[in-house]
């Protein structure tokens, strides 16, 4: 099969499964705002230093963001069980957090991110309930110039984040965001616009539901051929 044919396949794959957002970033041109490639069609509006190839979306360890959708947009709010996979390669020394992705819901003080850790790992970070759930600094590894498949799932299934498939974070509680004032969903800044990322975002696809093991093998399979795993 050729890449043009695997493409395809990939992507209609990956739209059987109804993300309410799907963002193959490796697919776009350096514009400063796309449509999501999903059934809603977010607005993604792309700000600072962030440039465009064929890889996906490299943030430059300044001021680099990608805003996916807006603040009002209800299944990015994380009310309920959600699943968020990250195609990402760091491309600068991993000590501190730079952060990948991350969403505030600054009323009802609950928040999630995925960063790097402050050694050669993963961070992660839930909170709900005024307190914090699933944290976790320096787990698994981040090595610089390799790609990495990140799942963080969270809702009826507990807490966890994947990397690879492979667990290295997880908690029992089952809680999701609460509603209140948003900040929009970010890549490559945390939600108070700092701590931002050196490295390449391939894709990112999110979900409104707990995504199974099986499924999410599913997803790793038919993406991993481009990131050469």
């Amino acid at each position: 099969m050729d890449n043009a044919s695997m493409v395809l396949a990939m992507e209609r794959a990956i739209l059987r499964t109804l993300p309410v957002a799907y963002l193959p970033l490796w697919k776009r041109d350096g514009s400063a705002s796309f449509s999501s490639d999903d059934g809603y069609g977010h607005t993604c509006t792309v700000t600072g230093g962030v440039t465009w190839g064929t890889m996906g979306r490299s943030f430059d360890m300044t001021d680099g963001r990608v805003q996916i959708g807006a603040a009002a947009d209800t299944e990015l709010q994380f009310l309920t069980d959600t699943t968020i996979c990250i195609w990402v390669r760091m491309n600068t020394k991993v000590i501190g957090a730079q952060y990948l992705i991350s969403k505030s819901n600054i009323a009802a003080q609950d928040r999630f991110y995925v960063a790097t850790g402050t050694n050669s790992g993963w961070r992660v970070y839930i909170e709900h309930d005024d307190s914090a759930k699933l944290s976790a600094d320096n787990v698994g590894t981040a090595t610089v110039g390799e790609w990495y498949f990140l799942t963080l799932r969270f809702g009826s299934g507990g807490q966890k984040l994947d990397v690879n498939l492979v667990n290295i974070a997880s908690d029992a509680d089952t809680g999701v965001l609460r509603t209140g004032t948003h900040v929009p969903l970010y890549l490559g800044l945390s939600y108070n616009n700092d701590s931002p990322m050196g490295g390449t975002i391939g894709e990112v696809i999110i979900y409104n539901r707990y995504l199974p093991d099986p499924e999410l093998a599913m997803l790793y399979t038919a993406t991993k051929w481009r990131y050469r795993i």
